[in-house]
């Protein structure tokens, strides 16, 4: 299989963390729906199973809302990591450390806030 390929274990993986919503967001106490983040060390990017639930905003720097300038959605919901990988380290924790904060979330399948069908 090829390094981008994903097999049936990854996406049972990434249904879950669809399911759990934004990692960042929870710790707000907001329920937002998620993006698959695969997490990088050194420029290169790690298996299928190093990945982490984000939404939009804390993934990609996109805001929730267009009328919404980054800089509000910050003050709100946090730094993105695509915007400031050094802001978001210092008020979320490393990729590495998110990764070990999802994968106990996921032990549980009470966690899972998603209920309906999500897809990839």
């Amino acid at each position: 299989m090829g390094p981008n390929k994903s097999s049936a274990a990854d996406k049972r993986r990434y249904l879950k963390l669809k399911k759990l919503g934004c990692i960042c967001c929870r710790r707000y106490g907001i329920k937002t729906p998620a993006q698959i983040h695969h997490i990088t060390v050194a420029r290169k990017r790690l298996g299928n199973e190093f990945t982490i639930p984000l939404c939009a905003w804390h993934h990609q720097g996109m805001p929730f809302d267009s009328d919404m300038r980054p800089s509000a959605v910050t003050g709100v919901f946090g730094p993105s990591l695509a915007l400031s990988k050094r802001l978001f380290i210092a008020e979320f924790g490393t990729e590495l450390e998110l990764l070990d904060e999802v994968n106990e979330l996921l032990q549980d399948d009470r966690n899972l806030i998603f209920e309906q069908e999500v897809h990839q």
